[in-house]
């Protein structure tokens, strides 16, 4: 699995500090020195595809395929990516994908299959890697069934292999009615349970069902060779 090299719709959002001047009590006029904004600033993020709402960063790389599938109901496959560069964030990746099922809802024990399918994906990803599965736990979020896994290895090109340089994968599964989503964030291990990472994890709150469309089906539609 690549998590770079792929083919997004960049969205950029710029911004200009204001100076604002303020006089003061005495004859001397006070310059109010004005606030940096973060390059890459976390907010609130609501998918388009309806399955998710999570905190996410502000300049990020987009990927959207939807596909109706009857008179009324589409499903989507999407992506949203975007790395860390600053202070000790430096060299992370965050991601979230979320791919949309047809038809009739999923079954606990099918949404519990696919889980163990996906798990199984990222096993096989930390043995390519000569990694290590640190964690691989089922879990539970606000009544959906969920995976939480955990893998570190290290660069090929890190001859000296010590915790300092050992890199990570933080990999949290969720399975509603009628989605998976999948949270991945790379990095350094020594800081991919930090505060911020935590809260990115934490911040996800998953929506169910199929998003509704009253476009009659096959408008816009355009010829695609596979």
């Amino acid at each position: 699995m690549r998590f770079s090299s792929l083919s997004y719709f960049l969205l950029l959002s710029l911004f200009t500090p204001a100076l604002f001047l303020t006089p003061s009590v005495s004859a001397q006029e006070n310059k109010t020195v004005p606030e940096v904004e973060p390059k890459n600033k976390w907010e609130n993020h609501e998918s388009i595809t309806g399955a998710y709402t999570s905190k996410f960063l502000k300049e990020y790389q987009y990927n959207v395929f939807p596909f109706q599938f009857n008179s009324s109901d589409v499903a989507y496959s999407s992506e949203i990516y975007t790395k860390l560069g600053n202070g000790s964030d430096n060299g992370k990746s965050v991601l979230i994908h979320s791919v949309h099922t047809f038809g009739e809802e999923m079954s606990g024990k099918r949404a519990q299959e696919t889980l163990d399918r996906y798990s199984s994906k990222y096993i096989a990803l930390s043995k390519s890697l000569k990694g290590e599965v640190i964690s691989n736990e089922k879990e539970s979020h606000n009544g959906f069934l969920s995976r939480q896994l955990y893998i570190t290895y290290f660069e090929d090109n890190n001859k000296v292999k010590s915790a300092s340089n050992k890199t990570a994968i933080r990999i949290h599964l969720y399975a509603t009615n009628f989605a998976i989503v999948e949270q991945i964030v790379t990095g350094s291990a020594s800081d991919m349970y930090s505060y911020r990472i935590d809260d990115f994890f934490n911040s996800i709150k998953l929506h169910d069902g199929i998003t509704k469309s009253n476009t009659p089906i096959g408008t816009g539609w355009v010829s695609y060779t596979s």
